[in-house]
């Protein structure tokens, strides 16, 4: 019979674990020990998230990922996922609170259920440094972080306040660099206290404003990234439009450049996918990925891999929007006008409507592409036509789809 594996507690530093799987360079199971070297947040490389890991010196290897990692007790203390390529002995867990987080955010019953970890969408700088304490007005005996900022769609917007000093969160103090006690010796990122909420739920938070101490209670919520930084099992979303190709920008784009895609990628790309917010709901930047060769395009080549930001003057906000805008301007427009983003300035394409079709036609004959957008946008657009007659359902489906090759 199969038993499973009890929850252990979280361990401390330097407590022994055992990682059990099948690493590569073998068939039976593979049995390593180690301590726990480091408790803290860290990237998870798979998801994009930053949230609390464990590191630990057992070794953690190709097929390791997705196994149980035990305390001395034979308890589960976290699952293996992954390691530093460049560094020995240096392998990462995910522990129990994030497990446990993720068991209660899903369902058995309804596998779309998840609704990931949740953020106050507040930027902050520790306060380590004497002149700055001395500047914001904390004292000997007070600690903690400084606010520098709101992102747009913050929950906290309202609530918190650039220059506010976050002293106290759920109880439990915060120090200069960001920390709380834990357990023996260990200390934690404030961001734990948050990343172990859900949607809906609030944070209890004593701040210093303006020199007197005011309490207020924060809801959080998952925070979307303006540029995704991983995609899985979602094909690529994509239109084709007089011979231009738009896309959205994800990180997974931008990493065709190559392990140093931060470096070789254009800049104004990575500055967004790195640092950019959304201002509004559902924003996601959409870019003018290629300009197939033909004589009607020619010159616009020098537009690829450039943020689209408007179409006929009407700003852009995502791919699906504005697909909807350019099948609108050319059913009523002479041209459609589509305005890209350059350093300190704007460029122009324009595309007669009279000719988009045929310069569409003839590319996907060349290049053998089945389809002008990607399954959704097309869907998207036949939705507002499904009260039409059959007949009427079919002849405006051909006429958006193009030609089918």
């Amino acid at each position: 019979d199969v038993q499973p594996l009890e929850f252990g507690s979280p361990p401390h530093l330097q407590d022994e674990v055992a990682v059990v799987g099948y690493p590569e360079g073998g068939e039976g199971v593979s049995i390593t020990q180690g301590v726990v070297s480091r408790i803290e947040i860290q990237l998870y490389v798979h998801s994009g998230a930053s949230l609390l890991a464990i590191q630990i010196d057992a070794a953690i290897n190709l097929g390791n990922s997705g196994g149980p990692v035990l305390d001395d007790d034979d308890c589960l203390i976290g699952v293996a996922f992954q390691n530093t390529t460049n560094a020995q002995n240096i392998g990462y867990v995910i522990p129990l609170p994030v497990i446990l987080h993720f068991l209660e955010d899903t369902s058995a019953e309804d596998s779309s259920r998840c609704s990931g970890f949740c953020s106050m969408g507040v930027f902050f700088q520790t306060l380590e440094n004497k002149q700055l304490r001395d500047l914001v007005g904390i004292g000997h005996e007070m600690t903690g972080v400084l606010v520098r900022g709101l992102a747009p769609l913050s929950p906290a917007a309202g609530l918190l306040q650039q220059g506010d000093v976050i002293m106290v969160m759920d109880g439990q103090q915060i120090a200069n660099d960001g920390t709380f006690l834990v357990g023996r010796q260990e200390r934690l990122s404030f961001q734990h206290l948050i990343h172990v909420k859900f949607p809906g739920e609030q944070v209890n938070i004593t701040v210093l404003r303006a020199s007197e101490h005011v309490n207020v209670r924060v809801p959080v919520r998952p925070m979307t990234r303006l540029v995704p930084t991983v995609v899985y099992d979602t094909p690529q979303s994509y239109f084709i439009y007089g011979g231009l190709v738009f896309v959205p920008l994800t990180q997974p784009y931008l990493q065709e450049w190559g392990e140093d895609w931060r470096s070789d990628a254009p800049s104004d790309l990575v500055s967004i996918a790195l640092h950019g917010l959304q201002t509004q709901p559902d924003e996601h930047p959409v870019i003018l990925s290629k300009c197939f060769p033909s004589e009607l395009t020619a010159g616009y080549s020098m537009l690829n891999d450039r943020i689209v930001t408007a179409v006929c003057d009407s700003p852009v906000l995502n791919l699906r929007q504005m697909y909807a805008l350019v099948q609108k301007m050319h059913a009523t427009q002479p041209f459609v006008q589509i305005t890209v983003q350059c350093t300190g300035f704007t460029d122009l394409a324009a595309v007669d409507t009279t000719l988009a079709d045929s310069i569409c036609k003839d590319i996907m004959r060349t290049y053998r592409i089945p389809t002008a957008a990607s399954p959704e946008l097309l869907e998207s657009q036949l939705e507002p036509l499904a009260a039409d007659s059959t007949a009427d359902l079919t002849s405006t489906a051909a006429s958006m789809l193009g030609e089918t090759v």
